[in-house]
């Protein structure tokens, strides 16, 4: 029961943290030029919860379905600037961009009893932007 209660709980607070965009990079070089898209948009739906494969553009009179695979990411309200990565569920927050780009993304982890899941930070990194984003570890 424990369990079920945390999952809901976790739900709840993965609903109420902002999933909104207030632009979107179609590429790498629209990111690299600061070029955003949609920014005169009413609202710019990320569906984060349930993972969708899209994200919802509104207007006044109309809504754009944009799929997330053919895009290179979002700009939210922080001015925080995040990438999707083909295929995957999770987004990643650019958190540098120099000779290498250092990304940030939450990851279900168990606890230490193993049976309650909790999201934990986790670095990332690319050689380049359009590259493979691959975890950060540390060699022994």
């Amino acid at each position: 029961m424990k369990q079920i209660t945390l999952l809901i709980f976790l739900l709840i607070i993965k609903i109420s943290v902002a999933q909104h965009a207030t632009g979107i990079y179609l590429s790498a070089s629209d990111y690299l030029n600061g070029k955003l898209s949609y920014t005169s948009s009413k609202k710019i739906k990320l569906k984060t919860f349930f993972f969708k494969p899209y994200l919802v553009i509104y207007t006044d009179d109309s809504k754009t379905k944009l799929y997330k695979d053919s895009i290179f990411g979002y700009r939210d309200a922080d001015k925080n600037d995040f990438r999707f990565n083909k295929g995957e569920e999770r987004v990643y927050r650019i958190v540098e961009n120099k000779s290498n780009v250092i990304y940030i993304a939450d990851v279900p982890m168990l606890n230490a009893k193993g049976n309650s899941i909790q999201l934990v930070p986790k670095f990332f990194f690319s050689n380049t932007l359009t590259s493979a984003i691959l975890p950060s570890t540390i060699n022994k």
